[in-house]
């Protein structure tokens, strides 16, 4: 298995160890750190040491998954063409 030392932007991993696959959604070279979202959506933020040590292969992207989820934020929603909740009037 070849080693993997560089993260790749927008790339999936597997751990070795645990079989979690994650994407990785940013690399800082300068802070040494790696942003991650597991397939599940938790998101992450490693260290090139933690980095270095893990067990990682290459994978492919879940078949369910769509966009980032970190990408998607409630005030990016626009409200204003919601409907109002029947509940409340």
């Amino acid at each position: 298995m070849p080693e993997i030392s560089e993260p790749k932007l927008n790339q999936w991993y597997l751990r070795e160890d645990t079989g979690e696959r994650f994407l990785v959604t940013d690399y800082d070279e300068k802070a040494a750190t790696v942003e991650i979202q597991t397939a599940e959506g938790d998101l992450d933020e490693l260290d090139q040491e933690v980095w270095g040590n893990l067990s990682l292969s290459f994978a492919e992207a879940p078949q369910d998954w769509t966009i980032p989820i970190d990408t998607l934020r409630l005030d990016d929603r626009d409200d204003a063409d919601a409907e109002p909740d029947a509940s409340t009037t």
